[in-house]
Order: C-alpha cells, then structure tokens, then sequence
C-alpha cells in the first residue's frame, strides 16, 4: 500500500479505484455492473488487509458521492470503520492517527446519512480508427521547423501495421512512418519500399537484462539471453513504431493524403517490437510534424551521438555486448 496520509484517497489504491470505477460509468455500466467490476478486477486487494481497507473505503466513498452506493458495499465500510480496522499502522504518528479517526468519523456519518441524488453519467463515445491493416497516408510538411531542416514540402508518410486501446477505450493505429526525398508522392509498392524508414525510438541489451525479473520479459527470456534480437550500428535495438492518438475523426488531419493499401510493405531491417503495446511512443496529431522531424534527426542523422553522455552510454552497450559474446558480424557496416 502506497499510503502519504491519513485521508481516504491519500492512497494509491485508493485513487486507483476511485478512478477506475468512475471510468466505468463513463463506460455506460450500470452502478450495479461498476461496483461488482471493480471488486472483481481487484479481488487480489481483498487477501491484504492494507490494501482491502483502502479499497472498500474509496468504492464507498465514490459510490455514495455519485448517488450509487451499493448496501453490500455500505456495509463491509461500516464494519471496517466500527471495528478500527487499520488503525495500528497509523500508531507510530499520533497526530496521523487522530486524524485518521476523524476522517473515517466524518466517512461513517456521510454513509449513513441519506445519499445525493443519483447523477446521470454521460457515456463516453468511443471512437475506432477505420485505418487497415497496411493502408498508407501522405502528410505534407509545411512547417518552420520543415523549413529549416530542409523538409518543407516533402512528405510524412504512415503506414498502419498495428493497433491498440487508448484511454479510455479508443482504438488508434500504431505506424510505421517514412520519408519521401522530395514534393512527389509513391505511386507504387515499389516505390513505398525505397523511401527511408524513421526510427521513433531504441531499446538496448542493457535495459532487457535488466528487466527479466518482469512477466513481460520472462516471456522473452530465452530471446534476449541468447542475443536473439539485432542491433544496429549504433548498437541499439531499433524501435519503428509509434502510435497515432486518433480519439475522434474530427482530430484527424483532413489534408491527409490516402496511398493505398500496400500488403508487401517490407518491415525495417532490425526492427525491434517493444514487449508490450503500451511502451511505444505516442504523438498527438497536433505535434505530430514536429514529433516526426525530431525524431528523425535525433535517431536517423545521429545527432543524438553528438553529446558526450551519449557516447558513453553507446560505448557502454557495446562492453556489455562484448562480454556477453554478441556476434558483431551481424551489424550492417
């Protein structure tokens, strides 16, 4: 438990299912369906008293302020608050402690007095991007920052090989994202294939080994102790994708050009996928040109390696290689 004070939700699991269970209105479940979702999504909270207490105490809470509260819930609090549950870690700090007991007095009258009433939630629309699978779409830099690289004019292009659910059920596509080298759109597959991938971001062996104890990562255990994974001459582990934040097609540009739809698309050599969705970097489309030109220029021109911290950390993924035996062979020169 992630506790800084005696009040309800100065918790983390306390803020977590405040949160979660207003989500869950917004959602469009019922108060019947919020509360027995987040009691059973959490249910691991209920075999540890510090972590069972916050939670019965903030569902309650939220509940009776929304005018929802639940009977079985209402009384597991009152039992919890009648009976001095969770008090002893609060012994050490008297001054804590006394105050502690008044927020659950206050907590106790509140559940007990008639609820507000109810409050209609609005549901939230959720938006799915209608994008496929390896469609392709043209963006035109007309930027200052396109002007000063040299880009003005020239085009972004997206290309869909993912997806994934974004807060707080949206469905955005993750990318792959290029460059053309001058004002003239692909016309063909062939033409798609030739133009320069942007690396959005990098992985290292470093960071894997350190992370093996994650569930995530044990998955992957036999890959990354076996160097499975390429690196590329700079001795990272290159990262192509990244995720568009499309929460309605209203914030989709509308001077978007549409390709096609290109099933052959050659995926970069090297590509690394990250072990979960969740860890790709994420543009708005407001920034996404400048998100774009930086990233290229931090990662494709190496601009990144100008600075001493850099190389350091380079020269250092390069020793850890080394003692683990990597096949430096494998690097394109």
């Amino acid at each position: 438990m992630g506790a800084w004070g005696p009040g309800i939700y100065q918790n983390d699991v306390a803020e977590d299912i405040k949160t979660e269970y207003i989500d869950l209105l917004h959602k469009g479940k019922t108060k019947e369906e919020a509360s027995d979702e987040v009691i059973w999504n959490n249910e691991d909270y209920l075999y540890d008293e510090d972590d069972a207490i916050p939670m019965i105490l903030a569902l309650a809470d939220t509940e009776w302020k929304y005018g929802k509260l639940i009977d079985h819930v209402k009384e597991k609090a009152l039992f919890i608050i009648n009976t001095g549950r969770g008090l002893k870690v609060w012994e050490e700090n008297p001054k804590y402690l006394k105050k502690r007991k008044e927020v659950l007095q206050k907590l106790k009258e509140k559940l007990e007095s008639p609820q507000p009433p109810e409050k209609q939630i609005k549901p939230v629309r959720l938006y799915k991007c209608e994008w496929k699978m390896k469609d392709a779409y043209a963006y035109k830099m007309e930027s200052d920052l396109a002007k000063e690289k040299g880009l003005y004019g020239k085009y972004i292009i997206f290309i869909k090989v993912d997806e994934d659910t974004w807060y707080p059920g949206h469905i955005i596509p993750i990318v792959w994202v290029k460059l053309t080298n001058s004002d003239q759109l692909p016309t063909t597959e062939e033409e798609l294939n030739k133009l320069e991938f942007v690396q959005i971001s990098s992985d290292d062996y470093i960071s894997l080994f350190s992370h093996l104890h994650l569930e995530s990562h044990n998955k992957n255990r036999k890959n990354i102790e076996s160097l499975k994974y390429s690196i590329n001459k700079n001795y990272e582990l290159p990262v192509y994708r990244t995720e568009l934040i499309s929460t309605s097609k209203r914030i989709i540009p509308k001077k978007l050009i549409y390709l096609g739809n290109f099933p052959n698309i050659i995926q970069p050599k090297y590509e690394f996928l990250l072990m979960d969705k969740i860890s790709y970097y994420s543009m708005t489309w407001k920034n996404v040109e400048k998100d774009i030109i930086e990233r290229y220029y931090f990662n494709n021109k190496e601009e990144k390696y100008i600075n001493e911290i850099s190389r350091r950390k380079r020269n250092e993924i390069k020793s850890f290689l080394e003692e683990k035996g990597y096949n430096f062979n494998r690097i394109e020169q």
